[in-house]
């Protein structure tokens, strides 16, 4: 079993055990700071076809779930400065933080999500949100962050549908540009502009 604690992760884990265990972490316990969950092994980000099979592990298991309309808008502008937002469908539930560096398996291979992030104020519940995330792995955040091989990733269904690959444009946008608030290393910022200017850019197109 793995003890995972510091902050927000009791709510992380509280939030794993809403979505359920076939695409988050089983959840054996709590603890005052966090959670005790399964043991899983990392997935293979020498996968080409690994945002494939995430995208469709979300489909299966998230993005079917009512969420909460709310004005998200307002509280993220005061955060970020962002273009006007693409149009959602009805709410739906979202993983939160479905980057790559998040996908791990089970024994009997079952591709697993770990880390989700409860509805925040300033973000949307809709799948859109988390097909940004997606883009955030394909355009380098593991090779950044953890320094992993840069990947030609097959790119996942949603971006051959013009309505959707706009709307995960911009949610990956927002994303670079909310993970600036506080960054202060130089190669994470910079990171952090070219990914919102060309995503905010070809999202414009």
């Amino acid at each position: 079993m793995v003890l995972k604690t510091g902050r927000s992760e009791r709510e992380r884990g509280e939030y794993c055990l809403e979505l359920g265990g076939d695409i988050c972490p089983h959840v054996y316990g709590f603890v005052e700071d966090g959670y005790i969950m399964e043991t899983l092994q990392r997935a293979d980000r020498d996968d080409q076809r690994l945002l494939i099979a995430m995208e469709r592990a979300l489909h299966r298991h998230v993005w079917f779930l009512p969420g909460a309309e709310k004005d998200w808008l307002t509280p993220l502008r005061q955060r970020i400065e962002c273009p006007a937002p693409p149009d959602h469908g009805p709410a739906r539930r979202t993983h939160g933080d479905s980057t790559v560096s998040n996908a791990m398996r089970r024994g009997d291979r079952t591709l697993v999500i770990i880390d989700p992030l409860p509805p925040r104020p300033h973000v949307a519940e809709c799948p859109e949100a988390d097909m940004g995330r997606l883009l955030q792995s394909a355009l380098g955040w593991e090779v950044l962050m953890y320094g992993d091989e840069d990947m030609l990733w097959d790119p996942p269904e949603f971006w051959f549908d013009d309505q959707l690959r706009r709307a995960a444009l911009w949610w990956c946008g927002a994303t670079a540009r909310r993970i600036m608030i506080g960054e202060t290393r130089p190669v994470v910022l910079a990171w952090c502009v070219a990914v919102a200017e060309r995503c905010f850019d070809e999202y414009r197109v």
